[in-house]
């Protein structure tokens, strides 16, 4: 109804956010423009002192946390639009405002159908960066302040459709948001390349767990040489810091080896592991 405004007012808890199956692998080259990775960063959390610094982007992101101290990434696939509001005067068209419309599209999870129905409560009390496929982040110093935010839960009608969420965000702003090239935070290498490499994702899976150590043996055993970077650990869907874990390669045929801290683990834990290579 007129006046009335739909807005949900914080303080809210941004729970875990997943790694989409089919986000990093590509069977054809995808736009590099397309959007690979959503950082949210709750208003009063840590962000980096210099955003072009992929080491310390990496640090304050912890998706276990449920204080509102650390930064969150979500994974999925999006676009970017600019949408141009002028007004025509006597004599030229003035620029009123330049809208723009970040779509994702998020696997269906329980915690990723959290996020999205904070999303579908226009929450607006954090800041984002993204980044695209071809390894640019975008967002400034000190991110990009959304205005309005929704989100479509709907399943498609069809027997075999897949569900996804639909996380829409929107803000105002003069121009495009400040760009820097950090691979590393997407796992790729140092120097942008010309030409588009593929590169493979490997999962695996430890339910009901009981044991602190992950034997790994998808990809015959083997491991990225950085696994800081290109090796990620859930536990009950939350991905754990590097500094929760350590990784042994090659201490079997075929296999290698993830060991939860004393501290992280405990038994009946859901454990899954993605590498990158």
């Amino acid at each position: 109804m007129i006046g009335e405004y739909i807005r949900l007012h914080g303080p809210a808890t941004f729970t875990a956010l997943e790694v989409c199956d089919n986000c990093q692998t590509f069977s054809t080259p995808p736009p590099h423009d397309e959007i690979a990775l959503l950082f949210i960063a709750p208003h009063g959390c840590r962000t980096p002192l210099n955003w072009t610094d992929d080491a310390e982007f990496l640090t304050l992101i912890d998706n276990t946390d449920t204080t509102g101290e650390f930064m969150h990434v979500v994974t999925g696939r999006g676009s970017l639009e600019a949408t141009d509001i002028t007004a025509d005067l006597r004599t030229y068209t003035e620029l009123c405002r330049r809208v723009f419309t970040l779509t994702h599209v998020v696997e269906a999870s329980a915690n990723n159908y959290a996020l999205a129905r904070t999303f579908e409560r226009n929450y607006t009390g954090f800041r984002v960066w993204f980044m695209t496929i071809d390894g640019h982040l975008y967002g400034g110093q000190t991110g990009i302040q959304v205005r309005y935010t929704t989100a479509n839960l709907s399943k498609g009608g069809a027997e075999d459709d897949v569900e996804n969420f639909l996380l829409t965000l929107v803000w105002y702003a003069d121009g495009s948001a400040g760009r820097t090239y950090s691979p590393l935070l997407i796992g790729k290498p140092d120097e942008p390349e010309e030409e588009y490499q593929q590169f493979d994702m490997y999962r695996q899976q430890f339910t009901t767990h009981n044991s602190q150590t992950l034997t790994w043996t998808q990809n015959s055993g083997n491991l990225p040489t950085n696994t800081t970077v290109r090796a990620w650990v859930f536990m009950n869907g939350q991905k754990l810091l590097p500094s929760q874990y350590s990784v042994v390669a090659n201490t079997g045929p075929g296999e290698s080896t993830f060991t939860i801290g004393v501290d992280t683990h405990f038994d009946g834990a859901n454990y899954e592991v993605y590498t990158f290579n």
